[in-house]
């Protein structure tokens, strides 16, 4: 078993859970967007949070 896979995964779920809309920080900006940009702003956190684990994947090897 590879024991690094812990590592990675917690290095993963730790920078995407910062800026998820699902966490603290993301529905606080979330809150304070315009209304009519709310479900823009959802969109655009969401596709950051995907992109953080899609680059720390292919860094991986």
């Amino acid at each position: 078993m590879n024991r690094i896979g812990p590592f990675i995964a917690l290095a993963i779920s730790s920078s995407v859970v910062d800026s998820s809309p699902f966490a603290v920080s993301g529905a606080l900006v979330m809150a304070n967007s315009p209304e009519g940009q709310r479900y823009k702003v959802f969109e655009q956190l969401i596709r950051w949070g995907f992109a953080i684990v899609s680059s720390q994947r292919s860094s991986r090897g």
